[in-house]
């Protein structure tokens, strides 16, 4: 579990070992997949009957009643991955069904005892007993340090039958996790053990005894030095002794420490900033007039036409009854992966010097990525990788540089006009923004990342409906009227005139 006031960090180093350690390294994978898969299926089955994860495993592989050629220790470690899954997977089937019952219909009541029910993780447990405090008027009461508890009941039938309802509803959104295709272990110190033995070439200091399926015969892989790492240990970083190692699809191995190190404190002073996103003229563009990422744009156009012609090259020679999908030819899959990694490495560097900046603040719209001189193939590996990198980098930037995220609703950002607030749909053209009403010019991504500074002041839910959307709508129009240059008579967006008068809600 995650400690407070702390951030952990992985550091990948590239495995410099020969053939035989690593045709050594790689028997663990099977067996690990396996035995991964297997747990969860079991442990999913016990869930459903309605008990709790456990929070050890048996100690050998002949207890557990599963035939593996993986050691206890191993089975051991191979748990602590599976329980660390599936109560995150639980977590999010908690998140979920506490917002299903919070936009249902149900009578206060009985969305209570379900609220409870759920705090619990106890969807499947038919006779569950809830504690309750009677008041003087005997009505039931959810116990607190005031009113202590002072009777006990049984849930009731329709109470178990609604939680079945809405915990099968939050299975269907969030799926069980699949550990077959694991690529990615994470070993504690009792199968992997980081040693630090410094030479004289300096290119080695950090190797990891790892133990294998030979009893008795560990494996010593050299890790070759990354200067990122020992910066990170010099900054009050603290190792650990967990590790996590990756199996690369050319048969190559990274192993990547972890470190632990203490959070910044918030920043109090510096400029607060608001940041649009797209695959359009650039990827970032700051309300302060800061375009960033305008090679990666014009190098994903590059890689895009890779992409394109690959991808009909395969099509061509792939007209089988049975054709083979893209996902296992390996050319296609190691080009993607090229994409995917050199998206998550400019969002990182870009992300890294705008917190470098004067900056305590950045304001931030709804994710979306979509760039029309893209293919669709290209915008959906773009979409994958720039919205993880972006959402975690985005985390980290509080913990890491003391930097604060606040998330706004986007509508008619890119709509709106940032000196006079007027809304038309014909405001931006392209990469232009020219309002039909004052006619301030700008590039339209900074004049939507300027909208996204102002928004932080308005109090506008983060997701909001069509009913939502247009009221929001009316309070900038109006906002617009009260400043506007032609004293309240310009174009809607219908193309009528349209007055102040007409208009029900305000700023």
């Amino acid at each position: 579990m995650k400690k407070q006031n702390s951030l952990f960090k992985t550091m990948p180093h590239v495995v410099s070992a020969n053939i035989g350690k690593c045709h050594k390294t790689f028997e663990l994978l099977n067996p690990y997949r396996e035995i991964l898969s297997e747990m969860v299926r079991l442990y999913d089955k016990d869930f459903l009957l309605g008990q709790s994860l456990p929070k050890y495993t048996p100690l050998t592989p002949l207890d557990f009643n599963f035939n593996t050629s993986l050691s206890a220790r191993h089975v051991q470690n191979a748990y602590k991955m599976v329980y660390e899954s599936l109560a995150s997977w639980q977590a999010l089937l908690q998140d979920k069904v506490r917002e299903l019952i919070t936009h249902s219909s149900l009578n206060d009541s009985l969305k209570t005892i379900l609220y409870r029910i759920n705090y619990r993780k106890a969807w499947y447990v038919r006779e569950l007993i809830l504690d309750w405090h009677i008041d003087e008027n005997g009505n039931y009461l959810v116990p607190d340090k005031t009113n202590k508890p002072n009777f006990q009941d049984f849930i009731s039938e329709e109470a178990y039958r609604m939680s079945l309802c809405l915990i099968k509803q939050a299975r269907k959104i969030i799926s069980r996790p699949n550990l077959k295709k694991i690529r990615t272990l994470k070993l504690n110190s009792t199968v992997a053990n980081l040693e630090v033995k410094e030479n004289e070439n300096n290119i080695f200091n950090y190797w990891l005894r790892l133990s294998t399926l030979d009893k008795g015969n560990p494996v010593l892989l050299p890790l070759k030095n990354n200067p990122y790492f020992i910066q990170q240990l010099q900054n009050n970083g603290t190792l650990l002794k967990n590790v996590q190692l990756s199996f690369k699809e050319d048969r190559s191995l990274t192993i990547a420490p972890v470190i632990e190190q203490p959070t910044a404190e918030l920043r109090t002073s510096g400029n607060v900033e608001g940041l649009d996103w797209n695959f359009g003229s650039c990827l970032f563009a700051t309300s302060s007039g800061q375009l960033l990422g305008i090679q990666l744009v014009e190098k994903l156009k590059v890689l895009d036409k890779q992409v394109t012609e690959l991808t009909q090259k395969l099509q061509k020679e792939n007209l089988s009854p049975n054709p083979v999908k893209l996902k296992t030819v390996p050319e296609y899959c190691k080009l993607q992966t090229k994409i995917s990694n050199y998206v998550k490495n400019e969002i990182g560097r870009l992300l890294n010097n705008l917190s470098k900046q004067s900056i305590q603040e950045i304001v931030v719209e709804k994710l979306f990525f979509k760039y029309g001189d893209l293919s669709p193939q290209m915008n959906r590996i773009c979409r994958r990788a720039g919205r993880k990198a972006i959402e975690t980098k985005l985390s980290r930037l509080k913990e890491e540089c003391g930097i604060k995220v606040t998330h706004v609703n986007a509508a008619y950002t890119s709509q709106q006009c940032s000196n006079c607030s007027y809304i038309h749909k014909q405001n931006r053209n392209r990469n232009t923004f020219i309002c039909r009403c004052c006619g301030y010019k700008l590039h339209a991504d900074i004049n939507a990342a300027r909208n996204i500074c102002e928004r932080r002041s308005l109090m506008v839910k983060l997701y909001s409906n069509i009913k939502e959307r247009k009221s929001l709508k009316d309070r900038l129009l109006e906002h617009h009227f009260q400043r506007c240059y032609h004293s309240g008579s310009c174009l809607s967006t219908s193309g009528n005139i349209r007055s102040p008068g007409t208009l029900k809600h305000s700023v």
